[in-house]
């Protein structure tokens, strides 16, 4: 189980803006307790390894910086 507690208020001004910070969060937050280990973390959201990928590029995230 993952463990999810946001480390501070989540701020945004539109619903879009609020679904990819919780998105963001939450994906760093399983690799994290993944180790850093890409494809458990993948498996564990129920997403492809390129997925994954995907999402790191769409928050300007490199595996080293999540």
């Amino acid at each position: 189980m993952i463990k999810f507690q946001p480390d501070r208020p989540v701020r945004a001004e539109t619903l879009h803006e609020l679904l990819l910070e919780v998105e963001k969060r939450v994906v760093v937050s399983v690799i994290k307790a993944k180790g850093g280990h890409m494809t458990k973390s993948a498996d564990f959201l129920g997403i492809e390894r390129s997925g994954l990928y995907k999402v790191l590029k769409r928050h300007g995230l490199s595996v080293d910086r999540a």
